[in-house]
């Protein structure tokens, strides 16, 4: 069988090594670039209740009503700007009173299943906060402060948030947003992450309860990851723009999942190597993640780890991914087969 081009072509680009830190060296993040973190109790509870709707046990008694109101907006909601425009409420605050008076100046453009949707959770969470005060915010506090102090400020920001952003932001050609980004833990999430932004800036929302602080900066790095690439300042030509370009033609679940896999994939690498090399990722961890990235990784290896390493150019990479992803069978879909 006659081995693929960009396989030999990756061979023979690959012979002239350029270490990766010398492209690197002596740069840094810019001021606006850099993230800030903070707590924020209103989101936790948010987030609280809606791992809650989704699970079939019940898991928070003390809040029943509250839950069925989140299962009741789940079940209404359509169009997915609802829970930003809750999470937003949150962030903008200051206070739970205020939190309240957001349903008073709900978009518009919300039909009118989904502003019913944003009013029910925002009424909740109206509805909740007092006993959650009383019963439980002492103790969540105290979880994600240590969280907040000691994995997100300690370890990600002071430790590797300058080498691993830069070179994000050098490799995906990323340019900084016009507002900075502030990062909120939560204990519980139904998401890896969510983003949204306010007149304060943009925002980012981060499970943290029970996982490796590692495994809590990687899933920072991957989220922030998709933050940035989805704000962007118009026109900007960044590395997965580009990506997207090329792989036209491709078919749009193929697509999706193997620019979400580098995304993933790529920020567990930066962990190995800003961290620890011994970094078990979250695809190493969870059979499932690994399973959804499988086929991709060689061409992750050889062409992405050829350009981290300075061993590939940018036009390099992204001819040689894009041409390992056409070049993968397509998976069946559902059900298809013989027939019988």
């Amino acid at each position: 069988m006659k081995r693929p081009v960009w396989t030999l072509t990756a061979l023979i680009l690959m012979a002239s090594a350029v270490p990766a830190a010398a492209q690197t060296r002596g740069r840094t993040l810019p001021a606006i670039a850099r993230t800030r973190s903070d707590l924020n109790l209103f989101l936790d509870l948010q987030n609280q209740l809606m791992v809650a709707a989704r699970q079939s046990e019940n898991t928070m008694p003390e809040y029943r009503s509250e839950v069925v109101a989140y299962q009741q907006a789940r079940d209404l909601a359509k169009d997915p700007a609802v829970w930003r425009i809750v999470s937003d409420a949150c962030v903008i605050g200051p206070d739970i009173k205020a939190i309240g008076k957001a349903v008073e100046s709900l978009p518009i453009t919300l039909a009118e299943p989904d502003r019913l949707a944003a009013t029910k959770m925002i009424e909740a969470l109206v509805s909740a906060w007092p006993r959650f005060e009383a019963r439980d915010m002492i103790e969540r506090r105290r979880s994600l402060q240590s969280v907040l102090v000691k994995v997100i400020r300690r370890r990600f920001s002071e430790m590797l948030e300058e080498r691993i952003m830069t070179t994000l932001y050098e490799k995906m050609d990323f340019k900084p947003l016009d507002a900075p980004i502030t990062i909120y833990p939560v204990l519980n999430a139904t998401e890896a992450g969510t983003w949204g932004r306010t007149a304060q800036g943009y925002y980012l929302v981060v499970p943290s309860g029970r996982l490796p602080q590692l495994i809590v900066i990687e899933n920072i790095v991957h989220e922030l990851t998709h933050l940035l690439d989805s704000n962007q300042p118009p026109g900007t030509k960044d590395f997965l723009v580009r990506f997207r370009e090329k792989a036209t033609g491709t078919d749009a679940e193929t697509l999706d999942a193997f620019m979400h896999g580098l995304v993933s994939w790529n920020a567990g690498e930066m962990i190995k190597r800003f961290g620890t090399p011994e970094h078990q990722t979250y695809a190493d961890l969870s059979p499932e993640r690994r399973a959804k990235i499988e086929r991709f990784l060689p061409s992750y290896r050889t062409f992405w780890v050829g350009y981290l390493d300075g061993k590939l150019s940018a036009d390099q990479a992204l001819d040689g991914l894009v041409a390992a992803m056409k070049a993968l069978p397509v998976k069946p879909a559902p059900g298809a087969g013989s027939g019988r």
